[in-house]
């Protein structure tokens, strides 16, 4: 077996491990990784209390906050004039605490239940104009620049870019 023909299977097997791998790093997140969901303990009775605060750290009194569990809304109440709020009679679960200016997702735990990185109290940043999920200019060519930013995407794309020369020098080389 020749040199061009290892570096050929070297080549593929190099492009289909990069295209297996970023799916599996993916799914399996790397130990350190922040939690994306900050995790809460309720007071008994079902009892949290929070915070709501601009982004340079002002309190926000009188931010309504409305607290949704499965699209339904389970409680609402008003900050006092130093942007603290209380919420009673939840369960443990997964709430969406929205503002005015923002939503944060939180895992409510129990009394019982909580781990002990479980904050004692919620704080709510009210981000004001806040767009998730969108990069780029989605008007014409974004949906093509979001393509091209899946891993999957630009692993076929190497792929392709080592495949077709190795091939064409295959056809010079049979000539």
């Amino acid at each position: 077996m020749g040199l061009l023909e290892t570096t050929k299977k070297v080549a593929v097997l190099l492009a289909c491990v990069g295209m297996l791998a970023s799916p599996l790093q993916a799914a399996h997140p790397r130990n350190g990784a922040a939690n994306l969901i900050p995790d809460v303990a309720l007071q008994n009775g079902g009892v949290i209390d929070g915070v709501v605060v601009s982004p340079n750290g002002h309190k926000r009194g009188g931010s309504i906050v409305r607290v949704i569990s499965r699209g339904e809304l389970k409680a609402q109440t008003t900050t006092d004039k130093n942007g603290r709020f209380r919420v009673e009679n939840l369960r443990g679960g997964i709430y969406q605490f929205q503002t005015e200016k923002g939503v944060s997702t939180v895992r409510v735990w129990t009394v019982q239940a909580a781990p002990p990185s479980a904050a004692r109290q919620l704080l709510i940043v009210d981000q004001g104009d806040v767009v998730r999920g969108l990069w780029g200019d989605h008007s014409h060519g974004g949906q093509i620049m979001n393509a091209l930013s899946n891993p999957i995407v630009l692993a076929g794309i190497v792929a392709v870019a080592v495949a077709v020369p190795l091939a064409l020098d295959d056809n010079d080389a049979s000539n």
